[in-house]
């Protein structure tokens, strides 16, 4: 998996594969669906620096 910084997820950002949190095993945004204010929400308030996905930012 490819380690992604947090400040990548914008609103309306999707990826082409499943984003994990940092134990690579916790969903946190589906593939190919937009990000969010809950999203951006979390990051934010559990101060997430970075995520891991398998995929590429389309």
């Amino acid at each position: 998996m490819t380690e992604i910084d947090s400040s990548l997820i914008k609103d309306g950002v999707k990826f082409s594969e499943d984003v994990y949190f940092d134990d690579q095993k916790s969903l946190f945004l589906a593939k190919e669906k937009p990000a969010g204010k809950f999203h951006l929400d979390a990051i934010q308030k559990w101060e997430i620096k970075s995520l891991y996905t398998d995929g590429k930012q389309l």
